[in-house]
């Protein structure tokens, strides 16, 4: 007796991955909106696939497309939020680089006082 052969949805996976249209970026967003939401609402034991198509309105089967597992989705999740908060810190070490730069070109330009 021979092994029926998977759906092949990891390779569908990631063959989208590489190719990653527009709107196959657009949903992968979606989706991770929706799992910021199911975790934050349901914390990483509760949460599940289903949760997260559940919150999308959506067929628990259509996530497995964009998605492997709930582990891989709460990582890409966690790396998002790094990410973001790393661009939010280069932003602000930016600005007090700036403030520093301005402080010390109006102390160069006041007359001095001797």
């Amino acid at each position: 007796m021979t092994m029926a052969k998977g759906s092949g949805i990891g390779r569908r996976r990631s063959a989208a991955r590489e190719d990653a249209t527009a709107s196959y970026e657009r949903r992968r967003k979606e989706i991770g909106a929706a799992a910021v939401r199911v975790f934050n609402r349901l914390g990483f034991q509760g949460a599940s696939i289903t949760a997260v198509a559940t919150e999308l309105g959506i067929d628990r089967a259509s996530l497995y497309y964009y998605i492997s597992s709930k582990e891989e989705l709460f990582d890409e999740v966690l790396r998002e939020v790094v990410e973001r908060n790393f661009h939010i810190v280069e932003r602000i070490k930016m600005a007090e680089q700036i403030k520093t730069a301005r402080e010390f070109g109006d102390s160069c330009a006041r007359p001095s006082s001797r």
